[in-house]
């Protein structure tokens, strides 16, 4: 059975160009691994239940003054309304540099609000009123359980073409778990356009290989490992 392996070249680029994920819980582990992390890293700060806008904010500026770059989290379904984004970006903006967002529809199953899905956020125009310069959004290249691939497929599309059109840069971020070295081996050299619709497959894709995982948290052997594609 033929395995993938990664030339030396790859995994230096691999393990030195990366992105982190925090909840606002992991702020100290952060501060204790800082010294690991190349300064500029891009790390996130999720939008969970259990948490308020303060305590996202206060991880952001942390991040930040650690040097790094924050990206918060915008969970679409957890959004009560234009305004309430507008309070939460208001406050990043008291704490941080803002220009980077990652969205998401987020997982409840019926909105809390006024917000459907991801692109209802993006179309709104409020994240380019508020100098946003790039946007994360959500790829699936090995489908969801509860949304068909051709939903998928449109929902990108429709994405892609609303960031473009009001002039913001963007990545799709597509995360798998891997559990061992030969595992880990295959999916870091699967092509990251299979996230893409296939007129788009053949160009633009793969502008750079991240690892996006939950550290510095303590967890188990099996990584998040995730593909950032312009």
């Amino acid at each position: 059975m033929a395995t993938a392996t990664l030339d030396k070249t790859a995994l230096t680029r691999l393990m030195t160009d990366y992105s982190l994920e925090i909840t606002p819980k992991d702020v100290e582990a952060l501060e204790n691994s800082a010294h690991l992390i190349p300064k500029g890293t891009l790390i996130s700060v999720t939008f969970l239940p259990g948490a308020e806008f303060e305590d996202r904010a206060r991880a952001a500026e942390r991040i930040q003054q650690l040097g790094f770059k924050p990206v918060p989290h915008l969970s679409a379904r957890r959004l009560l309304n234009a305004d309430n984004l507008r309070e939460y970006l208001d406050l990043l903006k008291t704490k941080i540099d803002l220009k980077h967002v990652f969205v998401i529809a987020g997982d409840p199953s019926e909105p809390l609000g006024t917000f459907e899905d991801a692109l209802a956020v993006i179309n709104s125009g409020i994240l380019k009123e508020y100098g946003i310069e790039h946007v994360g959004i959500s790829g699936y290249p090995e489908g969801h359980p509860d949304i068909t691939n051709e939903k998928l497929a449109k929902a990108l599309q429709d994405k892609v073409a609303s960031i473009k059109r009001q002039g913001m840069d963007y990545s799709i971020m597509t995360q798998c778990s891997i559990g061992s070295s030969r595992s880990a081996a295959k999916a870091l050299m699967a092509p990251c356009a299979s996230a893409l619709p296939a007129r788009h497959r053949s160009r633009r894709c793969c502008a750079s290989l991240r690892v996006a995982a939950s550290a510095p948290r303590r967890r188990s052997s099996r990584n998040m490992a995730s593909r950032s594609c312009r």
